[in-house]
């Protein structure tokens, strides 16, 4: 805040000394420039001071014949209006609206402070009531403090759970209508005691059916239940169990799901060597249902759904193509009769390239990374 003040003052004084007018010293407007001296002055303020000065220049006395010898200097007003109404203004009213904000908080402060300080009278004030009113009180005696503070048998306080529903009113003990008023306490003990036992007893029930539930194969297995139906309703909408992984904006209702069918996988594969599985914990129940979904344990390739339908694109360009010239041997040149083609030759191109590296036996590092169903498409089609 300072420093915004002292800019603002270091502003004003340089438009009051170097863009005001000397006649009337304040900043020009309509700012006329005489041509024989420099000086600048007010439209109004030269126009006056010419007849009045004897046609001389109110600063150096040069003649100035008339008015109209004096040109309008636009430039220098463009520049004046601008620092004026781009710089100075508007830091002006950020420390006018700053000083208001502050004062605002201040005053808030102050009404806090002097809120605090009349509570605080007010607690002093009842308190010395309070210690007046004490020392006027007579004492009681220990016997009598004793016997206020024992509690009676029939209003002795009892959790709910501890008594029968007949014999409590809001936990508040009650001797049996069927019995003696002789002896409440041995009564009420009795009725304790059995009520605890019934209690421990059903709270060990609750506690055995709550770790149950609780257990990790429980949850796998209502895990695996729910994944199950949801490859039922993948099947039926696709026609297939080779779910995707991958978080695609096309795959990503089914990328939970295709994480599961990997951890499904690899939990089969390390029961059948006969190792400790994974989550989820299949049993044989749940591998029969997967068995008879078609569920595909053997891995899936990694191919994205997007070059999945990309390679059924183009296998269905290249029937296009065969069946308009008779052959699949598209051409990835650059001339332009065969501009319709350029895209499709060079996707056989790189084809091309990754069958010759899977018979080697290696993995090809472009795309596409194509299956063996597509491969028998393929080669159904006459590709070399």
């Amino acid at each position: 805040m300072p420093a915004l003040s002292s800019t603002l003052a270091t502003l004003k004084a340089i438009v009051g000394e170097d863009f005001s007018c000397p006649i009337c010293f304040e900043p020009c407007t309509g700012t006329l420039i005489n041509p024989e001296c420099g000086h600048r002055f007010c439209g109004k303020c030269i126009k006056q001071s010419i007849y009045k000065c004897n046609h001389e220049c109110p600063m150096c006395r040069v003649r100035i014949p008339t008015h109209r010898t004096c040109r309008p200097d636009l430039h220098f007003d463009h520049i004046l209006n601008r620092l004026v109404t781009k710089v100075v203004a508007p830091l002006e009213n950020f420390l006018n609206e700053k000083k208001a904000s502050d004062g605002n908080k201040m005053q808030q402060i102050e009404e806090m402070h002097s809120a605090v300080e009349d509570r605080r009278k007010d607690f002093a004030t009842h308190e010395s009531a309070r210690k007046d009113i004490a020392e006027e009180s007579p004492e009681h005696s220990p016997q009598e403090e004793a016997a206020s503070s024992q509690v009676h048998p029939r209003t002795r306080r009892l959790p709910p759970r501890a008594c029968k529903k007949n014999q409590i009113t809001y936990g508040i003990l009650e001797p049996p209508q069927n019995q003696s008023q002789s002896n409440p306490s041995s009564n009420s003990s009795h009725h304790a005691k059995s009520e605890s036992a019934c209690n421990e007893s059903d709270a060990s029930n609750i506690n055995s059916k709550n770790t149950a539930l609780q257990t990790p194969e429980f949850k796998s297995s209502l895990n695996t239940q729910k994944r199950i139906q949801d490859l039922k309703k993948f099947k039926e909408k696709f026609g297939h169990c080779r779910v995707s992984s991958t978080a695609s904006q096309a795959n990503r209702p089914y990328t939970a799901l295709g994480r599961w069918c990997i951890k499904a996988r690899k939990s089969r594969r390390l029961i059948e060597q006969g190792k400790k599985p994974v989550n989820p914990l299949l049993t044989n129940a749940d591998l029969g249902k997967l068995d008879d979904l078609g569920f595909e344990w053997a891995p899936l390739e990694k191919t994205s759904l997007k070059s999945t339908s990309s390679i059924q694109r183009r296998i269905e360009e290249l029937k296009t193509f065969k069946a308009e010239f008779g052959h699949c041997n598209v051409s990835a040149s650059k001339f332009p009769a065969n501009k319709a083609y350029l895209s499709l030759g060079k996707w056989c191109a790189s084809v091309r390239i990754t069958r010759r590296l899977m018979k080697e036996g290696k993995r090809p590092p472009c795309v596409p990374q194509l299956s063996k169903t597509e491969i028998g498409i393929l080669d159904d089609l006459g590709f070399q």
